[in-house]
């Protein structure tokens, strides 16, 4: 795996972007990693990854489609990474507190909005993303993928302008959940090394 740009992002989390150069996949992949965490997830089929473009957002990685803009696209996909609550054990308990905190942020920009649970979706190890979908029906259309580990919880997010592109574009959502790879609790320099040279 060959490394094309470093930078260090908010929340203490640094992003290395590469590009696989055994397979010849000409699809990047985003190497995630902080303190206790690290994890690979690769941009989409046509999609564009970019470790700039979402960083006034806190956002360490954004995807969006190669024919567009972050800023102009009609649908984006970016990450977010959050601590997990104190006072509750369990995925279920950590996604239903941070469903409760999106439902409510969601819920101030459109009082219509309403949540709907998806079918889960398996990442590249065999873990598990809890799906949600938040939408008014009108102009608020997201999906979010949570990957509760034990101190955080990575979630991919999907947005669109309107339905149409929501239908169209949950196919690369799902693709960029299933490369989601988790690689180590365990984050040093010896590590890094071995994770920058893989392409698997």
């Amino acid at each position: 795996m060959k490394i094309l740009a470093l930078i260090l992002t908010l929340f203490s989390f640094n992003v290395a972007v590469a590009d696989d150069t055994r397979t010849g996949d000409k699809r990047k992949i985003g190497l995630v990693y902080g303190k206790g965490l690290a994890f690979k997830i690769t941009e989409p089929d046509g999609w564009n990854m970019s470790y700039i473009a979402g960083n006034s957002f806190g956002y360490p990685l954004v995807f969006y489609p190669s024919d567009s803009s972050w800023q102009d696209a009609n649908s984006v996909i970016y990450l977010k990474i959050r601590n997990n609550p104190t006072d509750v054990t369990g995925a279920s308990a950590v996604v239903d507190i941070l469903t409760t905190d999106d439902e409510k942020a969601f819920k101030d920009l459109s009082p219509k909005l309403e949540v709907e649970s998806a079918p889960t979706i398996l990442t590249a190890k065999g873990g598990n993303a809890i799906i949600r979908k938040y939408s008014d029906g009108d102009k608020l259309f997201y999906a979010t993928a949570y990957i509760p580990l034990d101190k955080y919880t990575p979630s991919i997010i999907f947005s669109t302008r309107n339905k149409d592109a929501f239908e169209k574009d949950y196919v690369k959502f799902e693709q960029a959940v299933k490369s989601y790879k988790f690689e180590t609790a365990k984050v040093d320099d010896k590590t890094l090394e071995r994770l920058n040279k893989r392409s698997d």
